[in-house]
């Protein structure tokens, strides 16, 4: 029963991913050209979804580490180096640029010109070292929830930056890759209004959804705090 309801809720934060970056910070994009205070807000608000979901399911006994020494230094060196080129990347880019609020100027230099997405790399890094540390099966799947959260944010963002930018962003896409060089890809030239919508019935469905997962998971941290027994192991 336990395993169902787990599943189940990690079926709805994915709705609720899904929704939010596809439906709602994608419209903004193709309507106005950035993020508003709403879209912005709402980024926010499926990472809190997920990391509420993720702390709700976390074993009884955490943070107790069952993993040897090297595994716990490996896993706290890539935590550590993932932090570090987070935040000098969200530097780099500035905090209004980061949230899709001023889109005056494409940057290509610094960590960017290593790669598009070295936010994303470096909160990987630091999603894999927590692996490591805490191995587990919710872990895992939290963690596949984190790749199809930021994937799902980077290739909404691509399809504006494509708009925007035109061919100045694709000569980009040719010399940085998306995330890492081994994983090089295509961007698509179609441009995002040509691209297959939502009907508006689905768009409400979603946002109903989205809008109960939220108040669940925010209910989850605070039933995790109370009592024992909510917790999966």
């Amino acid at each position: 029963m336990q395993l169902a309801v787990y599943l189940g809720s990690a079926f709805l934060v994915l709705v609720a991913i899904v929704v939010i970056f596809r439906v709602i910070v994608r419209r903004d994009y193709l309507q106005r050209g950035q993020l508003t205070p709403i879209s912005s807000a709402s980024e926010w608000l499926v990472v809190i979804i997920w990391v509420s979901f993720s702390y709700f399911y976390l074993p009884a006994d955490w943070p107790k580490i069952h993993v040897g020494l090297i595994l716990q230094l490996t896993g706290w060196v890539m935590v550590t180096l993932g932090v570090l080129t987070m935040l000098l990347s969200l530097a780099w880019l500035g905090l209004r640029r980061s949230h899709g609020l001023k889109t005056d100027t494409l940057v290509q230099s610094g960590p960017y010109s290593l790669t598009r997405n070295p936010q994303i790399v470096g909160f990987s890094l630091s999603m894999i070292g927590f692996v490591m540390v805490w191995p587990s099966w919710h872990m895992m799947i939290s963690l596949l929830l984190y790749v199809v959260l930021f994937h799902l944010m980077v290739l909404t963002e691509e399809e504006h930056l494509l708009s925007r930018y035109g061919n100045e962003y694709l000569r980009y896409c040719e010399q940085a890759p998306r995330y890492i060089e081994v994983f090089r890809e295509n961007i698509s030239r179609t441009p995002p209004n040509q691209r297959m919508k939502p009907t508006r019935k689905s768009r409400a469905l979603l946002l109903q959804v989205s809008v109960f997962v939220g108040f669940w998971s925010l209910g989850g941290v605070a039933a995790k705090s109370t009592c024992g027994f909510c917790t999966i192991r």
